[in-house]
């Protein structure tokens, strides 16, 4: 009878449909051109059908992971790597998290985007670019735990072209020792608005081609904090979101920029991040959940770098001590290799999830955009296509080609074909084999690059007569 029972039971259980499976983050959002997305959550062994997520119950494969997130490492190898973590995860099963603590080295993960960005745009585009029609959005949670560790973390988000670029590299702090701190000279990076002592003139710092945006508590210009109360003393903090523009750091702060508001205050559990470049500007936006309500701060920084974008970097970029102001013209000069740095004190690890690059478009030249009225101007694809134009191609110039009207023969676009029409097709001619000007390249309704009396003969049939609407089934 026992035996009966488990086999009518293991018989029902099999009978009964398999849960269903939760989709991911990413697969539930429908942003149009959309080029990147990852919510870190199919990274599981075997991960489960597309788009849904893998099982809260799956074990986390960090080998996968680091296969499309790839660690980056200076020559001597130095650095942590990217993990799946479960605690902190704004969309479960996982996030990422590069930990910062002052027992880890400092390490970053790279990801390439142009496999994803010709999903978007077409084979032709493997980098992605902001526009004022076309402004491109990048949103992501950075999760600050909730131990008050943030204000301590090294870690960002670099939207990037080419290898990772956004500068880390320092000239060393005080001893702290000396006030009964740590005996340890922290890191000050130089490249920021204002530098710390011995750092050279942040005017003639390099211009790098990437953003970032994070906790970066190593831009602190007073790492030692002799003078003030634990928890706070001998240990680099940073109670503001930083920002990378492509040239300086910034500590994003109340009344920093005249366009914005709020103080930019990092906070336990998630930071909501999101950048919207245009041409020449970054509106940054920061919603922290942790206050009650929502804390919201924003502010409008002007673009250093506005090139394309075709990599992301997650982490902390490799650093080099400088030569610094000791070293007049060198200032920004390594005086050694990339080294292994440590975390602050106190710092733990920012955790990274629900990334989405979306809006902007293909990276391409500039070309000719025409008009229904056969204007025409110099713009990129997209800008075009928002404009109502017909873009002609990339390389393509208005100083080099017109713009047909809708029916080539009816030149004043008045819907006949009269003697109006035909005063214009006749200056046109040129005979066999002639090159027209540009103006009257839609003269040339046979498109053999030349107007003769093969294009006549077509003008001819298709005289309409002022006021009847002409035919277009009259050109060959």
């Amino acid at each position: 009878m026992r035996w009966s029972t488990l086999a009518i039971m293991a018989f029902c259980a099999s009978a009964l449909p398999a849960p269903a499976q939760s989709p991911t983050w990413c697969s539930t959002r429908n942003i149009p051109n959309t080029s990147f997305c990852e919510d870190f959550d199919r990274y599981c062994n075997p991960a489960p059908p597309y788009p849904a997520a893998c099982d809260p119950s799956a074990v986390a494969d960090n080998f996968r992971l680091r296969l499309v997130w790839v660690p980056n490492y200076p020559s001597n190898y130095c650095g942590v790597e990217i993990q799946l973590r479960d605690e902190w995860a704004t969309s479960p099963p996982w996030d990422a998290a590069m930990t910062s603590q002052s027992g880890d080295m400092l390490g970053l993960a790279t990801r390439d985007l142009p496999a994803s960005i010709r999903a978007a745009f077409g084979e032709s585009y493997s980098d992605v670019m902001a526009t004022d029609l076309n402004p491109l959005v990048l949103e992501f949670v950075l999760n600050g735990e909730n131990w008050s560790k943030c204000i301590y973390d090294n870690g960002y988000l670099e939207l990037g072209f080419g290898p990772p670029s956004v500068p880390t590299d320092f000239v060393r702090g005080p001893d702290c020792s000396t006030c009964g701190g740590p005996s340890t000279r922290f890191p000050m990076i130089c490249q920021q608005a204002v530098p710390p002592p011995g750092c050279g003139p942040i005017a003639t710092a390099p211009h790098k081609p990437a953003i970032a945006v994070g906790f970066v508590a190593f831009l602190d210009d007073n790492p030692c904090h002799c003078n003030e109360p634990a928890p706070i003393s001998h240990s680099p903090y940073n109670q503001h979101l930083s920002f990378f523009d492509g040239h300086k750091w910034w500590k994003l702060k109340q009344g920093l920029f005249p366009n914005g508001s709020g103080d930019f205050r990092i906070r336990n559990d998630e930071n909501i991040i999101k950048l919207t470049l245009d041409a020449s500007t970054i509106k940054v936006e920061m919603t922290c959940t942790d206050p009650e309500p929502d804390e919201y701060s924003w502010c409008v920084i002007p673009r250093d770098y506005t090139g394309p974008f075709n990599t992301m970097t997650v982490g902390y970029n490799h650093s080099c001590r400088l030569a610094g102001s000791a070293v007049p013209g060198s200032e920004w000069v390594c005086q050694n290799e990339p080294l292994c740095v440590w975390g602050a004190e106190k710092g733990y690890a920012p955790h990274f999830d629900n990334i989405i690059l979306h809006g902007g478009m293909g990276y391409g030249d500039r070309g000719a955009c025409c008009y229904a009225d056969t204007a025409c101007s110099d713009e990129y694809y997209l800008d075009c296509e928002s404009l109502g134009g017909v873009f002609r191609g990339h390389g393509t110039s208005c100083a080099l080609l017109s713009c047909p009207p809708p029916f080539k023969p009816d030149h004043d676009m008045d819907g006949d074909v009269d003697l109006e029409d035909f005063a214009w097709f006749q200056a046109c001619l040129s005979g066999i084999k002639v090159t027209p000007t540009i103006p009257c390249q839609v003269a040339d309704l046979d498109d053999d690059t030349d107007v003769d009396s093969a294009d006549l003969l077509a003008f001819i049939t298709c005289l309409s007569g002022p006021a009847i609407d002409y035919n277009e089934a009259c050109l060959p």
